[in-house]
């Protein structure tokens, strides 16, 4: 039985089309090895693993506590969004396809196994739609991440904080109402008129940036700022466990951070990206490198690998979903 996973591109099966996928993952993964080895080289690990050691503990637990609320404002986010496109949507089928889609996604270039991951686990609902709405969400979290880490930027390029606040406050406005307007992705896709925008299945992704009606942006936007600010937080408590800094530094280092790993997303799970600019932007504000690493290590150990190992309990189910006969979830809407 053909699953929602298996057509998110028309040439998924075809052998040019995994010897791209298999060159593309292995090209992440070298430039993920290779940063990650010069950043090893540039920071002493025994300075490190005496950092995790010292480490406060009480600080580490309570930044780890907050994943749990991370996780409930993607669910709920994605509950919500969920209910545009289907009459029903439960808190538990929207929590095992958020989980599955982060496993996934961990795992897959450019993240890409997160669209495949929460449609396999949405039933009565096209999975193009599904796709779709994954991919609005994705976006419009890449959208906050823009709109505060080009809010940040100009207060590390001039010393004058009124210029900062100016520059950065209509850098971030641009993005604002970009994630107003996600339905300019359907007008351009109409008026470039290729025929791959004309296939019914990537018809109904596009058409997915259409549902997110103006009477929903102002809770989605509530939710994604909601999620921006509790990993933020989490940050927050994270270094402190390993040297004081300030709330609002920590904002200023972490958006800057957020925003450069998302625009030079290379490498698998952004390893090695994620390490190099958290040691550079904190370094502005005067943490030393073995904080700055331990910090994105104990996010990174938290914040994905923690709930991609939850989410790979839900894969048996998956494959008793995807092998099910009659009551199994429809495919009607995949390319045959």
């Amino acid at each position: 039985m053909e699953t929602g996973l298996d057509h998110l591109t028309f040439d998924a099966d075809t052998p040019q089309s995994k010897v791209r996928k298999t060159l593309l993952f292995l090209a992440r993964l070298l430039v993920a090895v290779v940063v990650l080895y010069f950043v090893l080289r540039l920071v002493s690990i025994d300075r490190v693993v005496l950092a995790l050691r010292t480490a406060s503990i009480p600080y580490i637990l309570v930044g780890a506590s907050l994943l749990t609320i991370n996780i409930a404002s993607r669910v709920m986010k994605w509950r919500y969004m969920l209910r545009i496109v289907k009459d029903e949507a439960g808190w538990w089928e929207s929590f095992t396809s958020i989980m599955l889609g982060i496993t996934l996604g961990s795992f897959t270039p450019a993240q890409l196994g997160e669209l495949g991951g929460r449609s396999m686990r949405i039933t009565h609902s096209k999975s193009s739609h599904v796709v779709g709405l994954t991919l609005v969400d994705r976006t419009q979290v890449f959208l906050v991440i823009a709109m505060t880490g080009t809010f940040s930027y100009p207060f590390f390029l001039t010393d004058s904080t009124f210029l900062a606040i100016i520059i950065g406050t209509v850098c971030a406005g641009i993005s604002l109402y970009l994630y107003f307007r996600l339905d300019l992705v359907k007008r351009v896709a109409d008026r470039i008129n290729l025929k791959v925008f004309r296939h019914h299945w990537i018809d109904g992704i596009i058409e997915s940036f259409t549902f997110i009606g103006r009477e929903h942006f102002l809770s989605t936007l509530a939710y994604s700022l909601a999620f921006f600010a509790i990993i933020v937080l989490q940050m927050y408590f994270i270094l402190n466990a390993f040297v004081q800094i300030s709330l609002w530094h920590v904002f200023l280092g972490f958006s800057a951070m957020m925003f450069f790993k998302a625009l030079l997303n290379i490498s698998i799970s952004e390893i090695g990206i994620r390490e190099a600019s958290t040691i550079y932007f904190f370094s502005l504000f005067g943490i030393s490198d073995a904080a700055a690493l331990s910090a994105s290590v104990v996010m990174f150990a938290i914040n994905i690998i923690i709930p991609s190992l939850i989410g790979i309990l839900f894969l048996p189910k998956l494959r008793r979903m995807t092998t099910a006969g009659p009551g199994s979830k429809s495919t009607s809407d995949l390319p045959r």
